[in-house]
């Protein structure tokens, strides 16, 4: 059973860890954007552990005993809608339905908190099509295509989720 624990629970340096473990097959296609994306990723991760009570408790590392098999983010700043931030489960652990498992975790809890919309960007190419096949699942709809920035060969897909 997977287990969601907040992020104090852990070190400074573990976001940053599982999205670069997480991304290696990615920077393959779009090397260029590796520098980037790791330096905004240790950002997001210093602030996590900077500010416990607000960037720190908007999201949890899930576990399964002893073992970190990835972790889930959102910004409530947007209030009434949420966004899903930051996520990923180790490759190791894909197709497993954790995913989905994390995805709806974070959806509870928003939803709990009084947010009636949830949106989401996730990337458009082939390596992103198990998140994409993923948020579907959880029952969010195509919104729109796009690009992140200059940076990335290639583009979005944002969606959206109407929280009951």
């Amino acid at each position: 059973m997977v287990e969601f624990k907040k992020f104090g629970k852990y070190q400074e340096g573990i976001i940053v860890s599982l999205l670069s473990r997480s991304y290696e097959a990615y920077f393959q296609y779009d090397p260029k954007i590796e520098a980037v994306c790791k330096q905004a990723w240790g950002e997001y991760d210093k602030s996590v552990f900077e500010n416990p009570e607000t960037v720190g408790a908007s999201g949890f590392i899930s576990s399964i005993g002893s073992r970190i098999i990835g972790f889930a983010s959102w910004d409530p700043r947007q209030h009434p809608c949420g966004v899903i931030g930051h996520n990923c489960v180790l490759p190791e652990f894909r197709g497993k339905g954790f995913g989905v498992a994390q995805v709806k975790e974070v959806l509870r809890i928003l939803k709990g908190r009084g947010f009636c919309k949830v949106m989401v960007t996730t990337g458009e190419h082939v390596f992103f099509q198990p998140a994409q096949k993923m948020y579907k699942a959880c029952g969010f709809e195509e919104l729109e295509r796009g690009f992140v920035d200059e940076h990335s060969l290639y583009g979005t897909v944002t969606y959206k989720h109407e929280l009951e």
